[in-house]
């Protein structure tokens, strides 16, 4: 009879020792925890700092806010079936980004990118055929990856959102971090050169390999990647245990944003949702790169690639 082989475990010709019995034992726990999920958190309603109604925060500056475009979301609610929203991380023109529990996958967090309404989920079909390249270029793992898509359907409309792998924070996060606390020292030479090797990395994946110009280059589309094992359910827990600061404007609620805590890893490029192809036959025009970047091309609309 054909002996089956848990897929765990090997069947060894010699007797373990206790501690490859031991961690044989904590493997196979954790596959049993991992694949059990877990409840949703009861969200405190109470507790909180109430911020004040003379201070803007964070999207409530654009006129996308002010036209009611973006989807309200609650921390403690649960979208997608199986993503329970835990906490704010950013804003911007296009969306709000938060960090969620994945209750279908115990130990797992995900960051989801909710666009505003009417906003096209062109990201998201970008990074669908970025990533069906089965070679190996070393720039593919300094581009952001989208694992997942679905719509959030509430009575203020339709809200593409898109899953993702967290990331620590944005080098411009870094960048004003490291400002606010340097006493006037400028930006260590050192992490400029590692931003921009890898940046250069992959920007030859894009640009080269996958024919795609991004458009978009700026320190708020670079971002670390959480390294190590740092405890994402620890994090969660802090924000749980000590509620985000908010206001309530127009009957919507406004959540103050804040970067994840960690060890930061290596620099990704993200936010490919305005990347534009690149075929030789076909040159591109109009306004690309923010205006401090822009290149002379873009500057006297001329045709570029």
């Amino acid at each position: 009879m054909q002996q089956i082989n848990l897929p765990w475990e090997t069947y060894p010709t010699r007797e373990l020792t206790w501690e490859e019995k031991r961690r044989r034992l904590l493997r196979w726990l954790k596959i049993v925890v991992t694949r059990r999920g877990w409840a949703p958190l009861d969200f405190p309603t109470t507790g909180f700092a109430i911020i004040a109604d003379d201070r803007i925060v964070d999207e409530e500056i654009l006129d996308e806010f002010r036209e009611g475009l973006f989807c309200p979301i609650a921390i403690g609610e649960v979208v997608g079936d199986k993503y329970q929203i835990v906490r704010k991380l950013g804003y911007g023109k296009s969306s709000t980004v938060w960090l969620a529990r994945n209750l279908h996958a115990r130990l797992q967090y995900r960051t989801l990118k909710v666009h505003v309404r009417g906003a096209t989920l062109r990201e998201y079909f970008i990074h669908k055929e970025l990533h069906k390249a089965s070679h190996f270029h070393p720039g593919k793992l300094h581009v952001r990856k989208v694992d997942q898509r679905f719509t959030i359907r509430k009575s203020e409309g339709s809200f593409g959102c898109l899953v993702m792998k967290p990331m620590i924070c944005t080098v411009s996060d870094a960048l004003r971090a490291f400002t606010a606390s340097s006493n006037g020292r400028p930006f260590p030479l050192v992490y400029c050169k590692q931003i921009l090797y890898q940046l250069l990395l992959a920007l030859d994946y894009l640009h080269w390999d996958r024919k795609l110009v991004h458009t978009d280059i700026k320190a708020d589309n670079l971002f670390y990647e959480l390294r190590g094992k740092t405890s994402l359910d620890a994090y969660a827990l802090t924000n749980y245990r000590t509620p985000a600061s908010r206001k309530v404007v127009n009957g919507r609620t406004i959540y103050r944003s804040r970067c994840l805590q960690g060890t930061a890893g290596r620099v990704v490029l993200g936010d490919l949702g305005v990347a534009k192809p690149r075929i030789p036959i076909i040159r591109n025009f109009g306004r690309a790169q923010p205006c401090i970047f822009q290149a002379p091309e873009v500057l006297f609309d001329i045709a570029w690639d």
